[in-house]
């Protein structure tokens, strides 16, 4: 990909996530959009197709850089995924108000429990938890993050890992 792509899409993600702070994602259009950035929609459509693409795009890329530290690092029991999870959020902190502002709620979520899935049955094999069972600690994982957002993260990640860690029953993790 070329600089002056990158840099589109770079505008593109930080103009979308400033109006997030503002407004209700579905009531964003491109026009919006390309406008804040300071891009044609020429440009916009060069480099997407519409605007839950630069979402999926920003999130695709955020999960390949956990799942990169979770391999250089060989985080391997529960609390270390939660504390490298939760931590990236309390290092951009407006990420996550960002996206519970704009209604986004449901779509993170579907987001987060198919890549917390995909690791686990990557990591772990298909057997290791059941597919109910996934999408419980998803969901719990994610209702306290949103809580701890809404508190602005008041909590010390340690202690969010331990409220999480001690009401998830799984196997050893190796």
């Amino acid at each position: 990909m070329n600089k002056k792509s990158l840099r589109t899409q770079q505008q593109v993600e930080t103009a979308l996530f400033e109006l997030m702070s503002q407004h209700q994602y579905n009531d964003l259009s491109i026009t919006q959009i390309t406008d804040a950035a300071g891009v044609s929609r020429a440009a916009f459509y060069r480099n997407y197709t519409s605007k839950d693409m630069i979402l999926d795009s920003f999130i695709q890329r955020e999960y390949a850089q956990f799942m990169q530290d979770v391999t250089d690092h060989k985080h391997e029991d529960l609390a270390d995924l939660l504390t490298v999870y939760l931590t990236y959020f309390v290092q951009h902190p407006m990420i996550m108000k960002n996206l519970l502002h704009a209604g986004l709620d449901g779509p993170i979520l579907n987001k987060q429990t198919a890549y917390f899935t995909k690791f686990v049955h990557d990591y772990y094999g298909e057997n290791y938890l059941k597919d109910y069972e996934l999408a419980y600690y998803s969901g719990g994982t994610f209702m306290v993050l949103h809580w701890w957002v809404k508190h602005n993260y008041a909590m010390p990640v340690t202690k969010v890992v331990k409220i999480l860690t001690d009401r998830f029953m799984v196997k050893e993790m190796h």
